[in-house]
This record gives structure tokens, C-alpha cells and sequence, in this order.
């Protein structure tokens, strides 16, 4: 009989701690939820990589996941003729901005690294827009 009051007294202690405990936890911040996977593309599957204006690369890997980068100076005065790679620091997929970093040269120059100051995701619709555009077309890209 002793041994079951002392074994109630301390479940009934371990539950008031564990109750004053709870109040007294800190609360966790929710982390930021990861971009759905639409919105991000893998940039060592690309089945495309075309600049698409002097500050913009559009990107669209084997899933059809497509984005449009903008890129600041130095890498701002790009045309079709330039290289254009990447570093990775972990992970393929490009989802933000800070994700991975793109490399830029001209002929035989030295490459720079560029920052990245936008990564929009494209639709089917837009990507293909970029990849083959109308000549009826007036949206400036």
C-alpha cells in the first residue's frame, strides 16, 4: 500500500511538472513553408537556358517547371553569344533567389559571379512565350 501511494504522488508531480512545464515552453516560430515544388526547377536537369533580355535568363528543367531570373550588374548586358553557369551549394533546385549562384562570361573573359535579384515562376503558357515568341507579340519581356 505504501509503494502504491508513493508511486501515485509521483505521477501526480511528474504531471503538475510536466502541466507548468508546457505553460512555461517556448513557443516554436513556425518556419517559413518551402515554395511548392511547381514553383521551383532543377537546375542540373535544364531543358532550357535562353537569355531573354540584357538582365534576364529564362530557365525550364525536364518537368516543364520554368522560371525567369533577373540578375544585377555586372551580369546586366547579356546576349545569346555569352556563358551563363551555375554553383551549387547543396541542392539543384532553384526555387529563391539565394539558392544558387550563377556564373556569367563573355568569349574567353574570366567569369563573374552575379547576384540573382529575382526569381519569378513562369507558367507552361508564359515559358513557351519566351521560348518561341509571336511576332504579333508587343509584351516587352
Amino acid at each position: 500500500m505504501k509503494t502504491f501511494a508513493v508511486l501515485a504522488a509521483f505521477a501526480a508531480a511528474a504531471a503538475a511538472v510536466g502541466l507548468v512545464g508546457l505553460g512555461h515552453a517556448p513557443q516554436a516560430k513556425a518556419a517559413d513553408p518551402a515554395p511548392p515544388a511547381t514553383q521551383c526547377i532543377d537546375t542540373k536537369f535544364l531543358d532550357s537556358k535562353m537569355i531573354v533580355s540584357k538582365d534576364q535568363l529564362m530557365l525550364q528543367d525536364g518537368s516543364g517547371h520554368a522560371a525567369l531570373v533577373t540578375l544585377a550588374p555586372p551580369c546586366s548586358q547579356m546576349d545569346e553569344l555569352d556563358h551563363v553557369g551555375f554553383i551549387y551549394e547543396g541542392d539543384t533546385r532553384l526555387c529563391q533567389k539565394h539558392d544558387i549562384k550563377i556564373l556569367y562570361s563573355r568569349d574567353t573573359e574570366r567569369p563573374v559571379q552575379c547576384i540573382i535579384t529575382d526569381v519569378k515562376p513562369l507558367t507552361k503558357a508564359e515559358a513557351k512565350a519566351y521560348s518561341y515568341p509571336s511576332s504579333s507579340s508587343s509584351a516587352a519581356h
